[in-house]
């Protein structure tokens, strides 16, 4: 699947998977009542992507390191349009598969709109 993730202009590779949780954002006043009610408003949903990979080269991996950086930036996913966001950490296996060519494993990325 041509595109399916972007950084930017920059087309990663396309993932394994992905798993798209819609979160509410509620009101800084939300809380329980003294009678143990709910109260508060919805102010926003905001979109948490977690995406992984299989196995990668250590290119591809570094593809990602390179533009899933620190801080904000835009990522264009598939289905979901274009969003501002920031990433978790990036959790990653470390594979040598018997020669001196280094690959990646069970690679996650948890993509969280601003």
């Amino acid at each position: 699947m041509a595109n399916f993730l972007k950084v930017g202009s920059t087309v990663l590779p396309t993932p394994t998977s992905l798993t798209v949780k819609k979160e509410p954002v509620w009101s800084s006043d939300t809380g329980r009542t003294q009678s143990g009610k709910m109260s508060g408003n919805v102010v926003a949903e905001k979109i948490t992507a977690s995406v992984k990979w299989n196995v990668l080269p250590k290119s591809k991996m570094d593809l990602i390191e390179k533009h899933l950086k620190l801080g904000f930036f835009s990522v264009t996913l598939n289905d979901l349009g274009t969003f501002p966001a920031y990433r978790g950490p990036i959790q990653a296996e470390r594979w040598n598969r018997g020669n001196s060519e280094v690959w990646y494993r069970n690679i996650s990325i948890d993509l969280i709109e601003r």
